[in-house]
């Protein structure tokens, strides 16, 4: 799978789903909605719109007008009214001539990477990130990423061709991560989440959230307490198979976690600060705890979407199918950009248990994860819940 460049759309529960492949964006649209937004995408006339709103509902159009009105300025504004493909994905562009801050081969799957970043505040960021991935001395890179500055933009190119423009340094260095996890295996990705993963007996379970919700600290906490590292930050999820796989990325904790964290690993305290994107990490490699990159993939038993607040007793809560995407398309997630691909996610999505657990202890958290994943394994709790209230029709 590479970096996203169209919009997808797929039926789910009772109307559609819409990802934005360019922003990561997810949108519900019920029936109605879904109708609309495809006649504005083929560029039918508003007032033919209003006028088949009208005689299928049995309305006044000049009662339809103001709601047709607001949804097709949302769409727009949303940017799924325009061109799907950005002009400059594919084109040739090579690096610039002078040393990159970092250049080095990393191996996240079967193929080795050669990654050179020039920027160096990203490549001070991505390093410690990247290290435990470090392709053994005499492997040959097979392909390349490059990111550099050109036109007031980060640019990543793959093998000199244009892969994405960024704007942001944090946002570059993101679509370096998922860049090097799409292109180092030699399987097909469904999905790139942006997600944490822990092996249990029952299977992998899936931590999922933006960023700031204290997905990497809880990994932590549950990697302390027995359960087998996987991933952070971002989880592949092959296509077919729909099973997780290992990324042997380093684990990134915030400054406001390095107490907590550091008293359950030590070794936290000697990994240098990083500042980045306004933020201070460190970042850490649990190296006994961890399910070996060669290792097999896993198929997910449950998808948690933990949240840290302060003094808060341990709450978990069983989501619908709606609810639960709903806060993946808060995260930023990589899905697929095809309507087939999209569909094969949204089924798998569908069956997946989902949770959201808030918490203001990480040992009281951990054990009410224990008592999850002990029942998933013993079968029960484990079948996809049942079908909610039909979604809203807005972006």
């Amino acid at each position: 799978m590479q970096y996203p460049c169209r919009i997808g759309t797929a039926p789910f529960l009772d109307g559609v789903v819409v990802h934005d492949g360019r922003t990561g964006r997810l949108f519900q649209l019920n029936h109605t909605a879904a109708q609309v937004w495809r006649s504005l995408r083929d560029g039918d006339p508003e007032d033919a719109i209003l006028r088949t709103l009208a005689q299928t509902h049995g309305l006044d159009p000049a009662a339809v007008r103001g709601d047709l009105e607001a949804f097709a300025e949302a769409v727009r504004s949303a940017g799924l009214l325009g061109p799907s493909e950005p002009g400059e994905k594919g084109a040739v562009l090579r690096p610039p001539r002078q040393r990159p801050a970092l250049d080095a081969a990393y191996r996240i799957g079967e193929i080795a990477v050669r990654v050179t970043c020039y920027p160096a505040e990203i490549a001070a960021a991505f390093a410690p990130l990247a290290a435990p991935a470090i392709a053994p001395k005499g492997a040959v890179p097979r392909t390349r990423l490059a990111l550099f500055p050109a036109r007031g933009a980060f640019v990543l190119t793959w093998d000199d061709r244009v892969v994405d423009r960024l704007d942001t340094a944090p946002a570059a260095r993101w679509a370096m991560v998922r860049q090097l996890v799409s292109v180092s295996a030699r399987r097909s990705w469904l999905a790139l989440l942006h997600a944490g993963a822990v092996a249990s007996p029952a299977g992998c379970v899936l931590l999922c959230g933006d960023s700031g919700t204290g997905k990497s600290s809880f990994l932590a906490g549950l990697i302390h307490a027995g359960f087998r590292f996987m991933a952070d930050d971002i989880v592949p999820l092959e296509e077919g198979s729909r099973l997780v796989w290992p990324v042997p990325l380093a684990i990134s904790i915030k400054n406001g976690s390095w107490p907590v964290i550091g008293a359950l690993f030590p070794e936290l305290a000697d990994a240098p600060e990083i500042h980045f994107g306004g933020r201070r990490m460190r970042f850490f490699w649990p190296e006994r705890r961890t399910v070996g990159a060669d290792a097999p993939g896993h198929p997910a038993a449950a998808v948690l979407f933990p949240r840290y607040l302060k003094d808060a007793p341990v709450a978990l809560t069983r989501l619908d199918p709606a609810q639960s995407l709903t806060l993946l398309g808060e995260g930023g997630s990589l899905l697929p950009t095809t309507d087939a691909g999209l569909a094969e996610f949204l089924r798998w999505w569908g069956r997946l248990p989902a949770y959201q657990l808030s918490y203001g202890r990480l040992d009281e958290a951990v054990a009410a994860v224990r008592v999850l994943t002990d029942g998933l394994g013993a079968g029960h709790d484990g079948a996809a819940s049942g079908v909610g209230a039909a979604m809203a029709a807005a972006p």
